[in-house]
């Protein structure tokens, strides 16, 4: 599944007004304004993200999906559970008869006979249910971050492009 981000930009002046005068410099100034933006928001999404095995915080990436707006989010299947303010729940074993994990930090074995390693190292924990902790509302975070920051990357883009409100 995959978790995205709507970033709105308001544009002052507004972006009709901008439009009518520096028509041919607009579609420029905005791409500039839509990649500081997503460069900015998934860098700061990264920041925040918690690590286990760093696959979630490789998968946060940002896009300019054809119209004039910047998604930042991630690619996981497990990503809304993460990166939204999901209350905390409890995991359940299903298919097998226990949920297995290893110590931070640990490489998590891809063999029986590693498994039974870790058993012997002490690195390996098996339990038939976890209490998740929740969300940690990366997005949400992320937007106010952004938000914050949307007036100077517009006055700074409009300055590079010698467009003065």
């Amino acid at each position: 599944m995959e978790v995205r981000h709507l970033i709105t930009v308001q544009w002052n002046p507004p972006i009709e007004q901008l439009m009518e005068r520096h028509a041919g410099k607009m579609p420029a100034v905005v791409r500039d304004v839509l990649i500081r933006l997503g460069v900015m928001g998934e860098s700061y999404m990264r920041e925040i993200t918690p690590v286990d095995s760093s696959n979630l915080r490789k998968r946060i990436s940002w896009e300019i999906p054809g119209r004039p707006e910047v998604h930042i989010g991630a690619n996981a299947t497990y990503a809304p559970y993460i990166l939204t303010d999901a209350e905390p729940f409890t995991i359940t074993a299903k298919n097998k008869k226990w949920l297995a994990w290893v110590d931070k930090g640990k490489t998590r074995p891809s063999t029986a006979e590693g498994w039974k390693q870790a058993r012997e190292d002490g690195i390996a924990h098996y339990a038939k249910s976890v209490r998740h902790p929740g969300g940690v509302n990366a997005l949400g975070k992320t937007e106010t971050y952004l938000d914050g920051r949307i007036p100077s990357v517009v006055a700074s883009i409009l300055n590079k492009y010698g467009i003065v409100g």
